[in-house]
């Protein structure tokens, strides 16, 4: 996968490393017991929850699951360390976004931690 986005950034004329990652989550309904399996309150979805990180095209950079009820703020911390450490290789990641979901603690650790910046996006609420 890591060659493939490689050669992606590169035919659409990025450079080959990613600077930018874009974080979000989505929780997954299972049915089966297991011990990553939690509730997240705020969807009332009983199961596995997914972080997703992808760079500014949409490739992907890397996924983490867990259990549902940990929040987005602190799962965040985990995932982009994750991202981090998978991408030593290229520390050209200067920057994360992410939705509301993403403020507080996981600012806090991306800036004080990694020292990388995380703003968040207000949802836009229909």
């Amino acid at each position: 996968m890591d060659k493939l986005t490689v050669l992606r950034r590169q035919k659409t004329g990025r450079r080959a490393v990613p600077s930018y990652g874009i974080i979000d989550a989505q929780s997954l309904k299972t049915q089966y017991a297991s011990e990553e399996r939690g509730i997240d309150g705020g969807k009332k979805v009983k199961g596995h929850k997914r972080h997703v990180v992808v760079d500014i095209l949409g490739n992907l950079l890397h996924v983490k699951v867990h259990a549902a009820n940990m929040s987005d703020t602190k799962s965040a911390c985990i995932v982009l360390e994750s991202v981090i450490d998978k991408y030593d290789k290229c520390p050209s990641l200067k920057a994360f976004s992410g939705d509301a979901g993403y403020r507080g603690t996981a600012v806090d650790f991306a800036a004080g931690r990694l020292g990388l910046s995380l703003p968040h996006f207000r949802k836009n609420r229909r």
